[in-house]
C-alpha cells in the first residue's frame, strides 16, 4: 500500500480491537527500518494498551520514527515516557481534555495534567458503559451541537434513551452538553458518572 504513493508519508494504522491483527510494533519497527523496504514509512497510529510497544517503538534510533497515540485514556502516559509524539483520537473532534492533558504537562503543572486526563477517562467510560461500545462519536458531537446525520451502515447508531442517558452523564462529568440531551432533574438516573 505504501509503495503506491511513494511520495506520501505512510504510517501504519495499529488497532486490533477493531481489525484483529495484532502483532508487535517494537518488533514491526525494527523489521521495517532493517529491510529498507517501505522509505516513507514515518511511524504507527497506536491505537492499543500495550504501552511497552509505543514506548519502546517511539525511542528506536533516537525516535526515528513517529508514534501517534489513538488511545486517549493514555495521553499522560505517553506524554510521561517520552515517546509518543502526538495524540489521534476519536474524543479529540467533541472534548477538549486530550488537549488540555498536553498543555498542562508541557507547562509542568502535572496535577492538572492528570485531572484533564481523569475527566477523559470518565468520559470514556461513560460511553462505554451506557452505549456498550456503540460507536457514539456522532451522537456526542451532536449533544454538543454538531450533528452530521447518523452512522452509516453496518455501525448500529445509540438510541435515543442512550442518548439522553449519555447527554446527562457526560453534562455532569462537565462538557458542555445542549439541554435536549439532559434529562430533566427528576427523570435523571442516580447515577454518579465517575462511579461509572
Amino acid at each position: 500500500m505504501a509503495s503506491g504513493a511513494p511520495d506520501l508519508p505512510f504510517w501504519y494504522y495499529h488497532f486490533p480491537d477493531k481489525n484483529g491483527v495484532n502483532f508487535n510494533m517494537y518488533e514491526f519497527i525494527q523489521d521495517v527500518d532493517a529491510s529498507g523496504k517501505i522509505p516513507n514509512f514515518m511511524g504507527i497510529k497506536f491505537t492499543d494498551e500495550h504501552l511497552m510497544e509505543i514506548n519502546a517503538g517511539g525511542a528506536f534510533r533516537n525516535k526515528k520514527y513517529n508514534m501517534l497515540l489513538g488511545r486517549d485514556e493514555l495521553i499522560l502516559s505517553t506524554l510521561i515516557n517520552g515517546n509518543g509524539q502526538g495524540s489521534i483520537g476519536s474524543t479529540h473532534s467533541f472534548m477538549s481534555y486530550g488537549v488540555q492533558v498536553v498543555e498542562r504537562y508541557n507547562e509542568h503543572k502535572f496535577d492538572e495534567a492528570r485531572e484533564a486526563q481523569l475527566k477523559a477517562i470518565d468520559v470514556i467510560k461513560a460511553w462505554t458503559k451506557i452505549t456498550g461500545g456503540i460507536n457514539a462519536q456522532k451522537s456526542i458531537l451532536k449533544m454538543t451541537g454538531i450533528d452530521f446525520g447518523p452512522l452509516r451502515a453496518p455501525q448500529d447508531n445509540p438510541t435515543h434513551e442512550q442518548e439522553m442517558e449519555l447527554g446527562t452523564a457526560l453534562s455532569k462529568i462537565g462538557m458542555n452538553i445542549t439541554s435536549e440531551y439532559i434529562l430533566p432533574e427528576p427523570q435523571q438516573l442516580m447515577m454518579d458518572p465517575l462511579d461509572l
